[in-house]
């Protein structure tokens, strides 16, 4: 079998579909044998042999997470259905969220009413704007603990799944004063973390102006919540809300530094990708486990783990990983948007980006070239000049004379065409050491540039005439 991940992420997708829709399929187990019986009462065993393991596996992961999902679900209906106030200690995870009249924090629960069934549970805890708490801080108050609300009217919002999603229960206030019992009451990798990260939004805040710092923190650590709307609606019309959004792209450019500053030093290849690995988790756990970030972290991991091993990289498979993780930490997670999106975007980039390239190459080269007139090229990148340059010897244009091509980078792809091709040599070497420093400066607290440039050069070769 070649890809038994991608059957056990079908099966256990459809498990969790039908759970949502209160259905228990833990039945279908009876299917396996009646299909196999079948199967050789037909004389078609042996020519479905190998199709009876994938048949099992299917079965058993779409059964565990139907099972998973249902009991989760019933959990969310009815562990909180007889509370309605009582005293609870809970543990704050998560930073403070300021509305208009309040400020929210989500708790984990440790007991209410000195019950520990609740233990583990998460709620939504809205306090007095007076109240300020800190991250890891152990309380005790008093609550009025308060139900979701749920879809009212055909395909409106429905809050309580949508909490589903964040693994809270319910929402929770606190009537009078809270007591702050312990501080630190958490996991030091996510306390640490979590310090780091409000110490690199302090410092981004001190060096920048408050409309930089926003975006630089969104686009950074993924906190979009200091972005002003105006702001927003622009990157919107301008098609670039997805630089917004910690994803694939912010990934590659961390593991960028991380080889560029490995490069400097004599670690080992080896090592280095390692280290690689152990900065993606990091930069995971940074920026606050969002499904964007996990699935593009793991596929990357991934990535460097084959060649660790020597193994070729699948992307299929990467992404059904991806997604079974994903999947296994919260099953209401196939609700999020986030999740429909991303894996969304990169499942059509897959399966359908090569096979429309291959098809529609040649014609919308050939349309621009009907329509416009041009005798010139100017690329992004040296790959893209390269391909130029291939597609003007494939139709017999004489390059420069015909055309002229610039490409971009003054990569060694650029003495590797004939004719060799001018380029632009941005100084990448010198924009990395910049901004390394520049970024070591502001994580230390130190004063930083805030504007430099850099200049590009012209490095000129044979596929131009100046």
């Amino acid at each position: 079998m070649k890809r038994p991940i991608l059957v056990i992420t079908i099966g256990y997708i459809i498990g969790i579909l039908g759970a949502n829709l209160h259905l228990i399929l833990l039945p279908i187990i009876f299917l396996y044998p009646l299909i196999i019986l079948i199967l050789k009462i037909k004389k078609l065993y042996i020519k479905f042999y190998l199709k009876k393991s994938i048949i099992l596996i299917f079965i058993i992961s779409t059964i565990i997470s139907n099972t998973i999902t249902l009991i989760l679900n019933y959990k969310y209906d009815n562990l909180y259905s007889n509370i309605n106030e009582g005293e609870i200690e809970a543990t704050i995870v998560s930073r403070k969220i300021e509305k208009e009249y309040k400020n929210v924090y989500k708790v984990k629960v440790n007991k209410i009413n000195n019950n520990k069934k609740f233990k583990n549970t998460y709620l939504l805890l809205y306090t007095k704007k007076n109240i300020n708490l800190n991250y890891g801080d152990l309380i005790k108050t008093n609550i009025v603990y308060e139900k979701p609300s749920i879809q009212r009217n055909y395909k409106g919002f429905n809050y309580k799944e949508y909490l589903k999603t964040i693994k809270v229960y319910g929402l929770a206030t606190a009537e009078k004063k809270v007591k702050i019992i312990k501080s630190k009451n958490i996991n030091y990798i996510y306390y640490y973390c979590n310090a780091l990260n409000e110490k690199l939004q302090e410092n981004i805040n001190k060096h920048f102006s408050k409309e930089t710092a926003s975006v630089l923190i969104g686009m950074v650590l993924g906190e979009k919540q200091f972005i002003e709307e105006d702001i927003t609606q622009s990157f919107k019309k301008s098609s670039l809300s997805h630089i917004l959004a910690i994803s694939g792209a912010h990934v590659n450019y961390v593991i960028v530094l991380i080889s560029f500053i490995v490069s400097k030093t004599r670690i080992a290849n080896r090592k280095g990708k390692i280290i690689s690995v152990i900065f993606l988790l990091f930069f995971m756990v940074l920026t606050g486990m969002q499904i964007s970030v996990i699935r593009a972290v793991i596929s990357s991991c991934l990535i460097i783990i084959a060649s660790l091993l020597y193994r070729q990289f699948d992307t299929i498979n990467s992404v059904c990983f991806s997604m079974l993780i994903i999947l296994l930490l919260n099953p209401f997670n196939i609700n999020s948007l986030s999740l429909q999106l991303s894996f969304g975007g990169t499942l059509g980039i897959i399966l359908f980006l090569e096979f429309l390239y291959k098809r529609n190459e040649n014609k919308i080269i050939d349309y621009i070239k009907s329509a416009i007139e041009f005798d010139a090229v100017v690329t992004s990148d040296d790959s893209l000049a390269a391909g130029a340059v291939k597609y003007a010897h494939s139709h017999s244009i004489s390059v420069p004379d015909e055309l002229e091509i610039i490409g971009f980078n003054n990569s060694v792809l650029s003495i590797c065409t004939e004719p060799e091709l001018t380029s632009i040599d941005s100084h990448v070497e010198q924009l990395s050491t910049k901004a390394v420093d520049v970024l070591m400066k502001v994580l230390c607290g130190e004063s930083a540039d805030k504007h430099s440039i850099i200049t590009a050069d012209i490095i000129k070769r044979n596929t131009t005439h100046f």
